[in-house]
Formats: C-alpha cells, sequence, structure tokens
C-alpha cells in the first residue's frame, strides 16, 4: 500500500483489493490496520482462503502489488466489482490471467484484468511451499 499520495490524489478512500485462494477454511479474515495516508483509512481487508498456504506475509506482499497496480488505474464507473483469477508459478510469474466474475463494464474489468499483469513478478513461491503454482481469485472494487 503506497505510504503518501500525491497532491492532489483522491479524497476519498479507494477501495482494495481482496485476495480469495481456493479451498479450505479461511486462514485470516481481518482489516488491514494500515490505511493509506490522506485516505481516512480503508473499508475493506484481505480474505484469504486456502488451506495449505500458511503464509500470511506472502499474501500481504502480493495484495501489496495489486494494491499498488490498482491505484494507478481504477476507473472511477461507480459501485462496481470483478473477480480476476490467475495462477502465480513458482518464480512469480503471473499466468492464465483471465476475469473470472465481470463486473458487467468491459473498461472495469480490462482495468483490473491489466492491474493483475502489472503487479507480477510477484516473490518467489515459499521453497517449503511444495505446489507448482497458487491459484489466486482477486476481487477488484470501486465505489462512486
Amino acid at each position: 500500500m503506497p505510504t503518501d499520495l500525491a497532491a492532489g490524489g483522491p479524497s476519498k478512500p479507494l477501495p482494495r483489493p481482496s485476495i480469495l485462494a481456493e479451498g479450505g477454511p479461511s486462514l485470516f479474515d481481518r482489516p488491514d490496520p494500515r490505511p493509506a495516508a490522506g485516505t481516512g483509512g480503508g473499508e475493506t481487508g484481505l480474505s484469504a482462503d486456502f488451506s495449505n498456504f500458511p503464509y500470511p506475509w506472502y499474501i500481504t506482499q502480493v495484495r501489496e502489488a495489486l494494491w499498488n497496480a490498482w491505484t494507478q488505474r481504477m476507473p472511477t464507473a461507480g459501485a462496481l466489482r470483478c473477480t480476476v483469477s490467475f495462477d502465480i508459478t513458482r518464480d512469480g510469474s503471473a499466468r492464465s490471467v483471465s476475469v473470472s466474475k465481470s463486473s458487467g463494464n468491459r473498461l472495469f474489468d480490462h482495468a483490473a484484468r491489466g492491474a493483475a499483469e502489472a503487479a507480477a513478478p510477484f516473490p518467489r513461491l515459499p521453497d517449503d511451499f511444495f505446489e507448482d503454482k497458487l491459484t489466486v481469485h482477486v476481487e477488484f472494487k470501486s465505489t462512486e
């Protein structure tokens, strides 16, 4: 999450992407206690549902990269949300990036998909995570 905003930045909080991975019980579901400077705090937090991925520090790094990319691309298109799915490979590359649940607004969906692509490469998957990829579902939100 950016620590300072350029002069003339938005006057209300920007929505944060939430990260949802497939399977299992929720590892954690809590709001981020660190609001972006000048935004007055955030209204949504990170949701991670992946029973075999006990690395909240990694999810935080992915969220930070997605947040930074999203704040540069988010269109002001009303209260919209869409879900973008992709795989993070062992080397941190994003593969198979696609809109899995459309907002109904092609511009918004394209911006969300572009944010996921621009956020890559992500950090390498942890060495003791034995899968070849991590499938991630990110919900991007916009408010009026």
